[in-house]
């Protein structure tokens, strides 16, 4: 499973410029920068008990926008900003940092390695940190990075949108190979990188490049490419999740026609081995689908939202959670779904846990603040970044 946003804004700032969700992300910040006043790295075990919780020091000028927390080999790496923390797994306690004094969009690990993605001026860098000392021990400069579109193969491919798309490995940031077209959503399957843009949906051998099968998206309407304007001026735009041999592609079959009409949102299912419908998904009444991990959906009318669970092999909802919706922040992992929001008392956030299987809690726990998205998964439980800020503007 692959999020598509990888990089998000602290969603405690209550700042209309602010992106927030599971959408995409401005690399400049807001007029109304509030920098935070405790930022944390945390780790929940799977039970749903604070293994422990480290503050991360606070420094001029932060933000407090990180990258999905992740684990290699003994330590736990957060990022903020422009500064990597390894935490010693076993306690938290802070091992190294690294900073390259720009923008980090994505932290990824590869055999013994740390791999970071920053941004310069229409330009990105890739730099291999040693995991147990944080030293360098390569960098390579690569285009201009559009980190909402990143998805990371069972070999260690690093799939990225760069003027087209290409895949680097992530054992030393040499290119594996490219293709010059336009990508709207990607996602990983066994050893397929599947991109979905200009109409069309495409698999691709992940070492090779080497072009599987690819299928026209029609009846999905792609006038909904990353950046489409429907014909009210709305943008639509494509998902994309792929798990155990199903792609799950999300867009709009129908699109309004005056600006009182909402689009027609659809889901689809679609065979990973050669690109075929397997099944359709239409949720009645809905304004958005947004796909928030294999099977799991956002569902948003105009009076309400919640969250169906997908039948994979049939594509039917086995269970619904009403008055959930992806502004809450959902995270979905193995047999886990974890939603983060404010306490209904003082500045504390809560991380619920919900079974996948079922879509029934099975615990809750109270943390610092309101964990700021994404998390990361970990063998036995879920890695936190939280960030708290006074919603001064």
């Amino acid at each position: 499973m692959v999020w598509l946003c990888h990089r998000v804004w602290l969603a405690g700032i209550a700042c209309a410029c602010a992106a927030a969700g599971l959408t995409g992300c401005s690399s400049a910040r807001p007029q109304c920068y509030v920098p935070p006043l405790h930022t944390w790295g945390i780790e929940v075990t799977s039970a749903g008990q604070v293994r422990w919780q480290t503050r991360l020091p606070l420094r001029e000028g932060i933000f407090g926008e990180g990258t999905a927390p992740l684990v290699a080999g003994p330590v736990a790496v957060f990022s903020e900003d422009d500064v990597v923390y390894a935490l010693r797994r076993a306690d938290g306690h802070r091992v190294w940092s690294w900073s390259s004094g720009r923008l980090i969009q994505g932290t990824f690990q590869w055999q013994g390695l740390v791999v970071v993605l920053t941004a310069g001026a229409r330009t990105g860098y890739l730099t291999g940190l040693d995991a147990a000392t944080g030293k360098v021990r390569w960098t390579r400069q690569i285009g201009d990075v559009n980190p909402n579109d990143m998805a990371v193969t069972a070999d260690g491919g690093l799939a990225v949108e760069v003027d087209g798309f290409e895949v680097v490995n992530l054992s030393d940031g040499r290119v594996r190979w490219s293709a010059p077209v336009g990508v709207a959503a990607m996602a990983v399957s066994g050893g397929s990188v599947l991109t979905a843009g200009s109409g069309w949906l495409t698999s691709y051998d992940d070492k090779t490049g080497k072009v599987r099968w690819t299928e026209a998206l029609r009846p999905i309407r792609l006038a909904i490419i990353a950046g489409g304007l429907g014909p009210t001026g709305a943008a639509y735009d494509l998902g994309l999740a792929a798990d155990a041999g199903l792609v799950y592609l999300s867009g709009v079959q129908r699109l309004p026609t005056t600006e009182a009409s909402y689009p027609t949102p659809v889901v689809l299912g679609i065979s990973a081995v050669n690109g075929k419908v397997k099944w359709r998904y239409s949720p009645t009444p809905a304004v958005t689908v947004t796909v928030l991990g294999p099977g799991l959906l956002s569902v948003e009318s105009d009076d309400d939202r919640w969250l169906e669970d997908l039948n994979p092999v049939t594509g039917r909802p086995r269970w619904q959670l009403v008055d959930y919706g992806r502004n809450q922040m959902f995270f979905a992992g193995g047999r886990l779904i974890a939603d983060t929001r404010w306490a209904s008392t003082g500045p504390s956030g809560v991380l619920t846990a919900f079974r996948s299987a079922d879509g029934h809690r099975v615990w809750q726990v109270r943390l610092p603040t309101r964990v700021s998205f994404p998390l990361g998964a970990v063998p036995g439980g879920l890695l936190v970044y939280a960030s708290a800020v006074n919603n001064a503007c």
